[in-house]
């Protein structure tokens, strides 16, 4: 008989699901879904891209916790109940996860679980059965954390002494930032004190094991790490060892404990070893930066894209053209608010776009979403990635009656 090695509570496929919309918005894209899951999957391991998809797929298909809202783009069904204001109450209070089974499965319907934004499910394997955990939402969890920890110095101590030394050592200020050992299988806990349920020289060695341990780093987030070289290098000291994981934080605002941090992590890492001037560290998780910062007189920046629209019907000179600032939300659902090109929209839900390129016209279609007032669609997905726009960069349109 093979015994498994514990391996730690992770969120259930719908709760992770669920944490995209909290983190990202709402409606999003089915492939910012798949791409979200690919990365946080078992707290950033990640998870290949087809298999993550089927997940997704499967989630959305049964339509009972998210629906479209439009074609391609989904959005998480919100219910607040007030049969679980009591068990809100409770994880308020004593910061322990109430576990699901079938003591209490009928006092709380897993469904209104999945359903209420507050709560979120974690599953853990015990033996062959799969233990679900309820937490609130707000909830980040440090037990991967205490586990670096307690490889270090396997002295046993409390829950409360592990929890400020971890945050004094990251540097974490989040209060619901918590360390809760009574849901993860790779501790035991005896009175007050917390100790590893595996010995030492084991944990190490899973933790040193990279086969175990599998990353997904998406383009999009490489994308996102190489827009940011030029804030990266006025970030580091020429001659002074940094943290890379100091680097996404003030960086890219993700804190260690966050499920995509680990992709972020090595993003960073794989990109700036590709410099000459930057070495890193014998542990791998800094670099040492000896050579003056080579964007100090140049700064790379996208070009403003200009468009021209068919319009049929003659328009006033002021509506004529407008431009458009792009939002941090326009970036990451990847549509652009509706309301603005409403007096250009025909009945038949659609702009029709010229792409006025330096030798070349290229005819975009974005299409129009009148119940969430937003332009969307392959077109418009391909133009932002294509161009790398980014937030805060105007887009110019003009009409063209001509055309």
């Amino acid at each position: 008989m093979v015994t498994k090695k514990p391996s730690g509570p992770v969120f259930s496929n719908i709760s992770i699901i669920n944490r995209a919309f909290c983190e990202l918005g709402s409606p999003l894209p089915y492939d910012m879904l798949v791409e979200y899951v690919q990365v946080n999957w078992a707290n950033g391991k990640g998870l290949d891209r087809k298999t993550s998809s089927e997940h997704v797929k499967t989630a959305l298909s049964a339509s009972f916790y998210f629906e479209e809202a439009f074609k391609g783009y989904y959005r998480k069904k919100e219910f607040q109940f007030k049969e679980l204001d009591d068990l809100h109450d409770q994880l308020k209070e004593t910061l322990v996860p109430q576990t699901f089974n079938s003591t209490n499965n009928n006092k709380y319907q897993i469904k209104d679980i999945y359903l209420d934004p507050r709560f979120d499910v974690m599953e853990i394997e015990n033996g062959s059965v799969d233990s679900k955990y309820i937490l609130l939402s707000e909830w980040e969890l440090l037990n991967d954390l205490v586990i670096r920890i307690m490889a270090e110095d396997n002295s046993n101590k409390t829950v409360k002494e592990l929890t400020n030394q971890v945050k004094n050592k990251y540097e974490i200020n989040n209060e619901n930032a918590l360390f809760i050992p009574q849901i993860d299988n790779r501790f035991t806990v005896t009175k007050d004190l917390v100790s590893l349920s595996s010995s030492r020289e084991q944990v190490i060695k899973e933790l040193n094991d990279d086969s175990k341990f599998h990353v997904e780093v998406t383009p999009s987030i490489r994308e996102q790490i190489a827009k940011k070289t030029h804030d990266i290098f006025s970030y580091i000291t020429s001659g002074t060892e940094v943290k890379i994981r100091n680097i996404v934080k003030n960086i890219f605002s993700l804190d260690v404990y966050k499920t995509n941090f680990p992709a972020y992590f090595q993003a960073v890492r794989e990109h700036l070893i590709a410099y000459d001037d930057i070495y890193l560290n014998s542990k791998q998780d800094a670099i040492i930066y000896m050579k003056a910062n080579p964007f100090s007189n140049t700064r790379p920046h996208a070009k403003t894209i200009s468009y021209l629209r068919k319009h049929e019907l003659k328009s006033p000179s002021s509506d004529n053209s407008l431009t458009y600032t792009l939002r941090y939300y326009d970036r990451i659902q990847q549509t652009l608010e509706g309301s603005y090109f409403s007096n250009w929209i025909k009945k038949d839900d659609h702009l029709k776009v010229y792409l006025q390129l330096e030798d070349q016209t290229k005819e975009l279609i974005f299409f129009f979403e009148r119940d969430s007032c937003l332009l969307y669609g392959g077109h418009l997905v391909k133009l932002m990635n294509n161009f790398s726009l980014v937030p805060g960069q105007r887009l110019h349109f003009f009409c063209d009656d001509s055309k």
